[in-house]
């Protein structure tokens, strides 16, 4: 049966015209660039001032915050909208120029972008001579990771767990981009809060992942340091364990 169509789906009420001086696809494009610039500039003001407050820190953290430039920029796009609410609350601003519709197949493209380069940019010669290792490895982090997700999505995801752990394991063997990409396969509407929680859960995973990156830099030391920083995972794993069951308890 075809789901009946409404011009509900595609716009809110007082919004924008389809094609005025401005087309509103246009005014899409140019709120997601205004977002970026927004994210850009606040990502260089944090990387700035933690160079000149904690030099020794740079290093470390600079990396880390441009590559989870993407809940930065998922902030800058909900203070956005905040703003833009309170301007049409106090009568400041009489339109609504968001359309979630067009959004949303601006981020499904820009997904799909996202993919494609980031397999595009894996360079296959830094593999030469390594391949049975890496082999071997991605065999056995795959399985692994399939199987502690199939257990612990069960516990924690009970209202939606093929959608819960098929985004997971997208993003624990790739990335945000591998997980929806899995995801749209199954929920392709977003109608879960599978695709939700990997936004925010990366947030999170910045917080709670931080004494993870700090080990994991003194593994390749020497084979004592690899092993001693694999036994401090695996120890600091229990009480990360023992949150997201006590999370599922109090939610």
């Amino acid at each position: 049966v075809e789901e009946s169509m409404s011009v509900d789906k595609f716009q809110d009420k007082n919004e924008i015209p389809v094609a005025e001086s401005i087309d509103r696809f246009s005014m899409q494009f140019a709120l997601v660039l205004i977002v970026y610039l927004i994210t850009y500039l606040v990502l260089y003001g944090l990387t700035n001032l933690i160079g000149s407050v904690a030099p020794g820190l740079s290093s470390t953290l600079e990396p880390l915050l441009w590559g989870f430039n993407f809940i930065v920029g998922a902030l800058m796009a909900i203070m956005l909208r905040v703003v833009f609410k309170s301007l049409r609350r106090t009568k400041m601003m009489t339109r609504q120029y968001q359309n979630n519709y067009l959004l949303s197949r601006i981020s499904g493209l820009a997904f799909d972008v996202m993919i494609v380069a980031g397999i595009a940019s894996i360079d296959i010669i830094d593999l030469s001579g390594l391949w049975v290792p890496f082999v071997l490895m991605s065999i056995a982090g795959g399985v692994g990771t399939f199987y502690w997700l199939k257990w612990i999505c069960k516990e924690i995801y009970p209202g939606y767990f093929y959608e819960g752990m098929i985004s997971m394991y997208g993003m624990l063997t790739g990335t945000i981009s591998s997980g929806v990409l899995l995801l749209r396969e199954i929920d392709p509407e977003f109608d879960t809060p599978a695709a939700n929680n990997l936004l925010t859960g990366s947030s999170f995973a910045i917080v709670m992942g931080a004494p993870m990156l700090l080990l994991i830099g003194l593994a390749p030391v020497s084979p004592l340091m690899t092993l001693l920083t694999l036994g401090l995972l695996v120890v600091y794993l229990i009480p990360l364990v023992l949150f997201l069951f006590k999370a599922k308890v109090t939610s």
